[in-house]
Order: structure tokens, then C-alpha cells, then sequence
């Protein structure tokens, strides 16, 4: 397959040797360099053609360039071992692999242009400039040291396999697997590869677009995101700590069992289309969209994260929750926005325990009420096992009911409705004064109506004080 003549400017910096220069390859003799298509510059005389070993051997003391006049440059192997060699042909490399165990710089097109995979190119490092192209029709890529790409470049070959990390802005990264064993910086790339392996330690998607066309996996890594990172399918186990920032997404995939920490900051999202388990290590942080939610033992949900309110919502499943879990909730006010909130539209499988923190200076008084579980429970109870400490005379109740969980601030006597020690017909002002408003605070018998029933039960606690 003939590869599209595209511009092509490359420094090649190599310094340690691959094989011994033999009389089996076409040598480089041009030690102060000159032009590819110069036959005097090559040992045998004549420029190498598709099916020579082409070698820059180690034998000077310096680097040199080595020009292209604009003219397509090919080979069979292309083997560096010269330091500080610059290549700078102005059209296309054409090879069936490129061996260097330095630092190749790309500003140009290398492809291979036959379909029979003969072995890995392998690179000491790699950067591709502004305009670069590696590939496509290359089998595997082999980077041992840092790969960087910039400026509209593209990487397409079926498996490119950064072992030193890699750091990418405004490019493409196509073909089949990428797979980044070091730390990995994203800036406004796209992703149409098939599949993308994160195997740590670091990943930071800046923005642009992580979505490969079927998987993307997160292994073993802290992951940093600002733009969406999406995948058809992911890793049964996601052991990453993920951090989901301004403009980050992280969802399109089915079914995950997360046994890290996953945080979503202001700005951030999370939709996944499946069961978000949450492992025994887990903490599911902030807020977003789930179909379904299963906490295994010792797994938490903790909306909002700390000091800061959000809420999760599965719209599509319920929230199951084992007898070890946890969810924790912070509240810094009576208004929805204010505290965090769990919203399933299918219901709870309650179990498992909660726990409670007040916020940004809040009080709550008599009669507060707070929906943090909202949707229907199936089954199962919650226990309310945290809880900071209120003002004399008023305790927290947790009532579980067809609505969900609600967190209720009650009085731990009834006569003393004002909740100030004393019971005096202060209290009953007090009281009628909330029955006429028809406040939750007057709903002393918690049948979710405020009528004279209640007005019944007060007085008759009152005539008999505390």
C-alpha cells in the first residue's frame, strides 16, 4: 500500500546501538551529513531502496543532518545509532520498521506501507511536532521513555505501548490499543481509537474527549478529569482513584465495581449506564447519574464529599446497600440544595448505616426536616449511627417510610415544645402558633398531617410535663 506524500521533518537523537553495522546494511558514511538521495553519502554507492537495512552507525563524535530534497525516503529497517542525528527529508519515511533506542523528534509522516507485520518499532523516546504522523499501517509501537505529542498530530497504529508515560496536547489517537504504563497527560485530544489503557500511576485529561469507540480502562491510577472520558466497556475492577473535575464526565459504560475513591467535583459528572458497585475499599463521592447502585461491605456513598452538598440519583434502578455499608451526609441548611441528598425513583434496599455532619455553621431547630433518601424503600432499615450533637432538649429521629429516609430534629420532650427546659404555656403558644402554619414541626405524631390530632397529643403531653 502506497502512503499519501505528506510533509515530513524529523530529529532523530540516538545514542545507544541496536546491532553491530555489518556489511548486510547499507551504511551512512556522511559524517558531516548531507542528503538522503546523495549515493555518495550511502556505502555501497546507492541510496537505500524498500528492501535494505538502512544504518546511521555510532562513528562520529557529533551529530549531523540529513536532508530529503522534498523526495520520498524508504527502506526496509531503518536502524540509528548515531547520537544527534537530525532527519529532515521534507516528504515521507517509508519503512517497515524504524529502530532506535534514543529520542526520535517526528514533524512529518512515517508510515509502513506493507500489510505484513514484521516486528515492533521501538523507540528510546518519541515526540511528534505539530502536523506529525505515525502510521497507519504499523503493527505495534514500542516507546520505552517518554512519547510527547502536540499540534494536530496523530498516532494510528493497532497498539502504541508508552512505557515511559506520555504527554499529549491537540492530537489524535487512533487505531486499535493505546497503552500508557507511566504517567498520562491529555490537553484537547481525541480518542477514536478502539480501546485505551490507563495502567497508572497518573492520569490528567485536561479537556478534549476521552471516548474510544469500545473501552476504556483505569488501573492502578490516580485519574484526573476535565473533559468527558467515556467507553463502551470498562474493567470489571476499577482500582483508580478518580478525581472528576470542572467539565469532566466519566460514564457510557456498563456495569463497574469501583474499589477506590471516586470524587465529582463542582462542574463534574458521572453517568453510568449499569450497576455501580461500590467494593469494600470504596467511596463513591459528590454527585451524578447511575442507573443502579450496589454497596457491597464496608462500601460508602458519601454525596457531596466532604464539606460540600450534591446528590446522587439513580433514575433508572434501586440502591442496594449491605448491612456493612455506609452513607454519609452533610447538611447546612433546610432546603434541598442545601444538605445531601440520595434520589432513587425505583427505591432503597435498606440496610447498612448512616451518618451525619452539619456544615457552614447550621442549626437546626425544632421541627427541621431533611429528605436525605428519597425514593420508595422496598425493604430493610437504616441505622443512625453518627449524628452531631443538637441543643438541650431536642434529639435526632430518623423515620424510614414509603417516601424514603427522612432525618427529623425532635424534641426529646414534647411538653417542652420551645425546647427551652422549662414547660409553660409558652410552649403552647408555641405550638399553635406552628399548627396554624401548618409547619412540619407540628406534626407531633408523625403521621404526615398536620390536623387536630396533633393539637390532641400536645396538650395531652403537656398536662403531663416531662
Amino acid at each position: 500500500m502506497n502512503a499519501v506524500r505528506m510533509p515530513l521533518a524529523a530529529t532523530l537523537l540516538c545514542s545507544l546501538n541496536v546491532a553491530t553495522a555489518s556489511d548486510q546494511g547499507v551504511l551512512w558514511v556522511a559524517g558531516a551529513g548531507g542528503s538522503w538521495h546523495d549515493p555518495a553519502n550511502w556505502s555501497t554507492g546507492s541510496v537505500p531502496d524498500a528492501d535494505d537495512l538502512a544504518i546511521i552507525p555510532a562513528a562520529w563524535d557529533r551529530g549531523f543532518v540529513i536532508t530529503g530534497d522534498g523526495r520520498r525516503a524508504e527502506c526496509d529497517v531503518l536502524q540509528i545509532d548515531q547520537a544527534g542525528v537530525t532527519l529532515s527529508l521534507g516528504s515521507q519515511l517509508v519503512a517497515n520498521r524504524v529502530l532506535c533506542p534514543g529520542h526520535l523528534t517526528i514533524a512529518g509522516t512515517v508510515v509502513r506501507d506493507r500489510l505484513i507485520p514484521v516486528g515492533a518499532w521501538t523507540f528510546g523516546s518519541l515526540h511528534l511536532e505539530a502536523g506529525a504522523v505515525l502510521g497507519p499501517v504499523i503493527s505495534t509501537v514500542r516507546v520505552t521513555g517518554p512519547l510527547s505529542v502536540v499540534a494536530d498530530s496523530t498516532i494510528n497504529v493497532d497498539h502504541c505501548d508508552a512505557r515511559g508515560g506520555l504527554n499529549a496536547s491537540d492530537s489524535t489517537f487512533a487505531g486499535i490499543l493505546h497503552s500508557v504504563h507511566g504517567a498520562a497527560v491529555f490537553e484537547a485530544c481525541e480518542f477514536p481509537a478502539d480501546h485505551v489503557e490507563i495502567l497508572g500511576p497518573t492520569l490528567h485529561l485536561a479537556s478534549g474527549s476521552m471516548q474510544p469507540a469500545v473501552s476504556l480502562l483505569l488501573q492502578d491510577c490516580e485519574a484526573t478529569l476535565h473533559g468527558p472520558a467515556t467507553g463502551g466497556l470498562w474493567s470489571d475492577v476499577v482500582r483508580s482513584a478518580v478525581l472528576i473535575g470542572a467539565g469532566g464526565l466519566l460514564g457510557g459504560a456498563d456495569s463497574i465495581v469501583l474499589d477506590s475513591v471516586l470524587d465529582v467535583e463542582d462542574g463534574g459528572g458521572i453517568s453510568i449506564v449499569g450497576v455501580f458497585e461500590l467494593g469494600s475499599t470504596s467511596e463513591l463521592r459528590g454527585g451524578g447519574e447511575v442507573d443502579a447502585i450496589y454497596l457491597e461491605a464496608g462500601g460508602v456513598i458519601n454525596p457531596g464529599g466532604v464539606g460540600r452538598v450534591a446528590a446522587f440519583n439513580t433514575a433508572r434502578g434501586e440502591i442496594w446497600m449491605h448491612p456493612t455499608s455506609r452513607v454519609r451526609l452533610d447538611i447546612g441548611g433546610e432546603e434541598p440544595a442545601q444538605f445531601d441528598r440520595v434520589v432513587s425513583s425505583l427505591g432503597f434496599r435498606l440496610d447498612g448505616s448512616l451518618e451525619v455532619a452539619l456544615i457552614n455553621g447550621f442549626e437546626p431547630g425544632p421541627g427541621s426536616e431533611f429528605l436525605v433518601l428519597e425514593g420508595p424503600v422496598q425493604s430493610g432499615e437504616l441505622a443512625l449511627v453518627q449524628a452531631p450533637e443538637l441543643a438541650p432538649g431536642l434529639e435526632w429521629r430518623l423515620d424510614v417510610s414509603s417516601a424514603g429516609a427522612r432525618l427529623v430534629v425532635a424534641r426529646d420532650c414534647l411538653a417542652d415544645f420551645n425546647a427551652d427546659g422549662l414547660v409553660t404555656t409558652g410552649d403552647v403558644v408555641d405550638f399553635l402558633d406552628n399548627w396554624t402554619q401548618t409547619a412540619p414541626g407540628a406534626d407531633v405524631n408523625d403521621d404526615d398531617a398536620v390536623d387536630t390530632r396533633d393539637v390532641t397529643q400536645f396538650l395531652n403531653a403537656w398536662v403531663l410535663g416531662c
